[in-house]
């Protein structure tokens, strides 16, 4: 389970310097669409699960 964590965070930052690395050299319109599915990602499942929790519970 650790070794699996540890994967996970080395690629969400392997993304993160990617991103980040597109936009300081110049690329900034690519640098923010790489970084959009996640920031998307979290408010997209917050939003599915909200609907599903209200639908249930109203």
């Amino acid at each position: 389970m650790r070794q699996r964590s540890v994967l996970l965070l080395f690629m969400l930052l392997a993304y993160l310097a990617i991103c980040l690395g597109l936009a300081l050299w110049g690329v900034q319109t690519i640098g923010l669409l790489a970084l959009t599915p996640l920031l998307l990602t979290p408010l997209v499942a917050y939003l599915a699960y909200w609907l599903v929790w209200r639908e249930f519970h109203e």
